[in-house]
């Protein structure tokens, strides 16, 4: 039963991603559990160049890295969100461009309950009651402190994120802060087909965003 909502909310990911144009596009992958991974760095424009950019690279990366996505764990949004920011960047050994619309689709299914980042618990992330609605000093909590704590680090680094929640157990006012706190939207999925709408929506938004 947990591997239903993932595997329908993986198959509208990867329609979301081949709708993209890998000459113009870039597009990494970052999945998360207990604790986050970056399956796929930024493909393919700066890492590749555009003329060996195909819909070939996507499936053997990104689209690769989503059907391997599995539930279970925890649910690391802090360090999944970390790594976004890392992928996105310009820095050595990432492939971000400086003058592009940096953007991050982050959907969750669950309610932060990890904060670990690399494996170690970074406190200051949650050195302050960044996000107020705490009850006491929970990981739960702490783990709330550090996903607003990474969202002012994806804006500080210019990033738009997009949310997306899905079923009853998701964390919708959290998720909907961060979509607030840096510019973008917030959408939520009662039931895993009604992601498609979804996904049509902020594929127009987001291109919307950069003709504007």
């Amino acid at each position: 039963d947990d591997e239903q909502p993932i595997r329908a909310a993986v198959e509208a990911s990867k329609r979301f991603v081949q709708r993209l144009d890998p000459r113009y596009d870039q597009i990494g992958l970052v999945t998360y559990s207990s604790s986050a991974t970056i399956d796929s760095k930024l493909e393919c424009v700066r890492r590749r160049g555009s003329e060996n950019c195909t819909l070939d690279v996507i499936e053997n990366t990104v689209i690769s890295g989503l059907n391997n996505t599995h539930a279970g764990g925890g649910t690391n949004i802090p360090e999944a969100i970390y790594d976004s920011i890392n992928v996105l960047s310009n820095t050595s050994g990432q492939y971000g461009r400086p003058s592009a619309a940096h953007i991050m689709i982050l959907m969750t299914d669950g309610e932060a309950n990890v904060y670990t980042i690399n494996g170690s618990t970074v406190s200051a992330c949650y050195a302050q009651d960044y996000w107020p609605y705490n009850t006491g000093e929970s990981s739960r909590d702490r783990a709330k402190d550090c996903v607003i704590y990474y969202t002012r680090q994806a804006r500080n680094n210019g990033i738009v994120i997009y949310t997306i929640t899905l079923g009853a157990s998701a964390d919708i006012e959290l998720m909907q802060e961060v979509a607030e706190l840096t510019g973008g939207l917030h959408r939520h999925a009662p039931r895993a087909e009604q992601l498609d709408p979804i996904f049509d929506e902020l594929y127009e938004r987001i291109f919307l965003r950069l003709v504007e």
